[in-house]
């Protein structure tokens, strides 16, 4: 499952503006009654920013791929790279499901 889940699951996810506890344990709540939890990723830890001046700029971690227990014994070598910020104000997300066999 990805997407924009539009809240954080910890409070190191977030930089600027206050947390919403009530917000982000719910999201914790899900996850963990789901059995989901984040897909390796890479590059960007934050994955949105509001893209405002020092005064008032924010950047958190709302994009997530979410896998269950079964994925990476099954997928092994899968992870995401989280790409640099372009037009949009969230980072785009590129899926790697297994490593390049090198000769």
């Amino acid at each position: 499952m990805s997407g924009d889940f539009n809240t954080i699951a910890s409070g190191f996810e977030k930089v600027g503006d206050n947390l919403d506890y009530q917000s982000l344990k719910g999201f914790t709540d899900y996850l963990n009654t789901c059995g989901l939890l984040d897909m390796p990723y890479t590059d960007c830890h934050f994955s949105w920013t509001n893209k405002q001046g020092p005064s008032s700029f924010q950047k958190s971690k709302l994009d997530r791929v979410l896998i269950n227990d079964n994925w990476l014994p099954s997928v092994p070598h899968s992870a995401v790279e989280f790409l640099p910020l372009g037009i949009s104000n969230h980072c785009p997300s590129l899926f790697v499901l297994s490593k390049p066999i090198e000769s």
